[in-house]
């Protein structure tokens, strides 16, 4: 897989009114580690359907043995929720207890790379929101003018790029204190939410930028494997809706 990051020269100075720029700039490439993987992932909540243990939920798809039993990971907590309301329904002696359970990306990436080399692994299933796959769609039908495009296969995650078919693609960053990073969003509206204040900030450069769509899973498969030091500026940002949820659960618990 080609690296997410396409090497060039940077196009705004430090200096220049930063809500926003595009990074193409390249540097001596460096392999991410592990651990800068699950640092990465960390400030990304999911959610799984536990028992009353706090064990996940599995699904056994095949008697073989060599078929490893699998648990859903829901990127949306209403898609949860409504898993669970199915299970009301259709078992409703199971449903008593199990509940929706939010857990971080980097700790779901830990458990599948512990048990790659067990004998009792454990595979998970990335549940994405339909509504954020429609959006990818619509992206991708953007982007492609030669086919059609009618399904997105995994879990999306918008961006916005430069320079799109050319050699100097670039990807937007923003800055984040002392540091300038690649924002990836799983939900499209928060990536519009964004371009709406680089528009109103700088239309110069929003004029040049377009949205953009990759899968969490392609970009998981680039970390691990791509020596590319830029990788490590990429920031994943759960939606609105998420952090509002996990803020109500702590003021719950408080």
């Amino acid at each position: 897989m080609k690296s997410l990051i396409r090497k060039g020269a940077t196009l705004l100075t430090a200096g220049a009114l930063a809500v926003g720029s595009v990074l193409v700039a390249g540097a001596e490439a460096i392999a991410l580690t592990s651990e800068q993987i699950v640092q990465q992932l960390s400030n990304v909540p999911v959610f799984t359907i536990t028992d009353e243990a706090g064990s996940p939920l599995v699904s056994e798809l095949s008697a073989d043995d060599d078929v490893p039993p699998v648990t859903q990971v829901f990127i949306s907590q209403d898609d949860a929720q409504a898993f669970i309301e199915g299970i009301r329904t259709n078992a409703p002696d199971l449903a008593s207890s199990v509940q929706v359970t939010p857990v971080s990306l980097a700790r779901i990436y830990e458990v599948a790379l512990m048990g790659q080399n067990q004998d009792t692994r454990l595979e998970f299933i990335f549940v994405p929101e339909q509504d954020q796959v429609q959006s990818a769609v619509m992206i991708e039908q953007a982007e492609v003018t030669d086919e059609s495009v009618d399904e997105f296969a995994g879990v999306p995650l918008f961006t916005a790029r430069s320079g799109v078919g050319g050699d100097d693609v670039g990807y937007l960053t923003i800055q984040r204190g002392d540091q300038e990073v690649i924002p990836v969003f799983f939900n499209q509206e928060d990536l519009s939410s964004l371009l709406g204040e680089i528009e109103t900030a700088q239309p110069e450069l929003a004029g040049t930028l377009t949205p953009h769509v990759i899968r969490l899973e392609d970009l998981i498969y680039t970390l691990e494997t791509t020596d590319d030091e830029q990788l490590s500026q990429i920031r994943l940002i759960p939606s609105s809706e998420t952090l509002r949820f996990l803020q109500q659960q702590e003021q719950q618990q408080q």
